[in-house]
């Protein structure tokens, strides 16, 4: 499994409530955002969970769907640290 850490210039917000994302964890088949209130997991391109530290409401439709397109549109704006 590699680490990537988010360009901080290229996408400052991810959810509604301005959560950022740190960085994100990616391997076979799935992606993990880990963002500053929790942690965001996406399985073959279909959010599985999300989980907001403090918060454990469901997120909204508007909300998932933000979050997989933040996932794959700043794909590329990922650098790797290792």
């Amino acid at each position: 499994m590699s680490t990537h850490s988010i360009r901080t210039t290229n996408i400052t917000k991810l959810f509604d409530m301005n959560v950022a994302p740190t960085k994100i964890q990616v391997a076979a088949g799935h992606s993990d955002i880990r963002t500053t209130n929790g942690y965001c997991h996406s399985e073959n391109e279909q959010v599985m969970g999300i989980e907001l530290d403090g918060d454990p409401q469901p997120r909204s439709e508007r909300g998932i769907r933000g979050i997989v397109n933040a996932l794959y549109t700043f794909w590329y704006s990922f650098t790797p640290t290792s």
